[in-house]
């Protein structure tokens, strides 16, 4: 049972590559969501090693907990992606599934024409999760680059990311 358990912990990455859209869960969120809820039902679906559920939920709350409360922006990109982060160590497809997140929020950032705090947001704060700072002051060069003034909307941001990458002349630094 633990090597067939561990199989499908190894190979389960791979089958959610090749399906996308994949639904991980049968779970729902209530007619009525609390964001607040969800997240600590998250938890304690992990703690029961309900991974697939766990992660159904922490994708529900990073996509939809702001609808509910904009007062859960903070939670929602440390103690939840924590949670998240976490999960994925113990079930792979849960760290698939963080960095597609990240991955599309990194291209509404380098698609977008205004309006990218929120993406940039996402991503970085993802980035530090993943260790990847690296790609946030990328994205930052690119951008300013490109578009200095949108890129100075976002240098709070990305500036702890680029002093550590020591990219930090860049023309939006203020």
């Amino acid at each position: 049972m633990v090597a067939i358990n561990n199989l499908r912990r190894l190979l389960l990455p791979f089958f959610c590559l090749a399906m996308p859209g994949q639904i991980f869960a049968e779970w729902e969120p209530p007619a009525k969501p609390d964001p607040d809820a969800i997240l600590e039902e998250a938890r304690t679906d992990v703690r029961a090693r309900r991974y697939e559920d766990a992660l159904a939920k922490h994708l529900w709350f990073h996509r939809h907990a702001l609808e509910y409360r904009k007062s859960l922006y903070g939670v929602r990109l440390s103690f939840a992606l924590s949670n998240w982060h976490q999960l994925g160590k113990e079930y792979p497809t849960a760290m698939v599934e963080l960095k597609k997140v990240r991955d599309q929020a990194r291209k509404r950032v380098v698609s977008a024409k205004k309006d990218i705090r929120e993406p940039f947001h996402d991503m970085s704060s993802i980035n530090k999760y993943l260790g990847d700072q690296k790609q946030t002051a990328n994205v930052f060069i690119r951008l300013d680059k490109n578009s200095p003034k949108l890129a100075a909307t976002v240098y709070g941001i990305a500036e702890p990311d680029l002093i550590e990458e020591k990219n930090t002349k860049c023309a939006a630094n203020i």
